[in-house]
């Protein structure tokens, strides 16, 4: 009681401001993330989100962290959901074996009742909670002491393994599935960043030749692609055993759509690339050629010249007339064949 008193001192403090709303799993402790609070991909009969409070991991629960934990924590599951289902509730079922007072969850909802909506709180409990509204958050709430109490809020199906239905949900593995979502996301955004800056460098047709191979030779970028490769086959394990999570499965297809676009661009790009480089090395023999056919020609016109100079002075002898009529057959093939080049 001292705690959840001590809460509401510091949330009047408090009451211009808003409570963080963590962007990443890694700006949550492992502390937290198994103190009992989960997000198991459950729903009511409503369609609102269940946030899970049971008995946490290890010994830890959550009346051992601060009210500010528990609050960013249960705003990092809301912000999980699809983006069409984030202006929904969320319902929240709390077990009795969580050793969590209705006091500190009643703080921990005042903290957030302005950044999410939450329809109702219901106690999975063989106690009796007197009053139909939590005292300080106002948020209704409900005391429930059998399972048939339960499918009064819950499809069947969508009853929690804790509160004694058929719906598992383990939180050590849907930690890791975050985790490595979010190293995926991370490494697919890094290579996208550098593919933008090689597809820009591209525009510089004097700088084109370098940046192409560049591109094709850097090793970082093929490492990234490859760390977001086995970190794809790694979430695809994860995402195995957490299938019957709706959210789990929604990030996993936005994330596998993510890392399969940046993927495809890569390998087009590069493909591309070899055959600019290609078409660039061709063009450059073009030009050599051209040079040398020029330089060709240009001495096949100055020695032409001589021997057309030659030729006018006509020789006084035999061997000499013969020999001057094999150097000019010589020419006249040399001047053909040049010709034929140069069309």
């Amino acid at each position: 009681m001292l705690i959840c008193i001590t809460a509401m001192i510091h949330n009047q403090k408090q009451s211009q401001q808003s409570i963080r709303v963590p962007k990443s799993i890694c700006d949550l402790s492992e502390d937290v993330l198994i103190s009992g609070i989960q997000f198991p991909g459950a729903v009511d009969r409503q369609g609102n989100a269940v946030i899970l409070w049971v008995e946490g991991q290890s010994g830890h629960n959550s009346e051992t962290m601060s009210d500010v934990n528990a609050a960013e924590l249960i705003l990092y599951y809301a912000s999980l959901r699809n983006r069409n289902e984030r202006n929904s509730s969320l319902t929240i079922l709390v077990h009795e074996n969580s050793c969590t007072s209705i006091e500190f969850v009643d703080c921990v909802l005042e903290l957030i009742k302005h950044q999410v909506s939450v329809d109702k709180v219901i106690f999975c409990t063989k106690r009796h909670a007197e009053g139909n509204r939590l005292k300080y958050s106002q948020i209704r709430c409900y005391a429930v002491n059998s399972y048939n109490g339960l499918l009064e809020f819950f499809e069947d199906s969508q009853i929690p393994s804790a509160c004694g239905g058929s719906y598992a949900h383990s939180q050590l593995e849907w930690i890791d599935f975050y985790k490595e979502s979010e190293r995926l996301t991370y490494l697919s955004q890094t290579a996208g960043n550098r593919l933008v800056t090689a597809i820009a460098d591209m525009g510089n047709v004097q700088q084109e030749r370098n940046a192409i191979c560049k591109f094709l030779d850097d090793s970082d970028i093929k490492n990234l692609l490859q760390d977001a490769r086995q970190s794809m086959e790694i979430l695809v394990q994860n995402a195995h055993w957490l299938n019957e999570n709706r959210f789990v499965m929604s990030s996993f297809e936005d994330v596998k759509k993510f890392h399969s676009e940046v993927e495809d661009a890569a390998v087009r790009l590069e493909e591309l690339l070899l055959q600019k480089k290609k078409k660039i090395m061709q063009a450059a023999r073009v030009n050599a050629l051209e040079v040398e056919t020029h330089e060709v020609l240009s001495w096949l016109t100055n020695k032409g010249e001589h021997a057309l100079v030659q030729h006018s002075d006509l020789a006084n002898s035999l061997p000499a007339i013969r020999q001057q009529e094999q150097d000019f057959e010589k020419f006249y093939f040399v001047s053909m064949v040049s010709n034929g080049i140069a069309q």
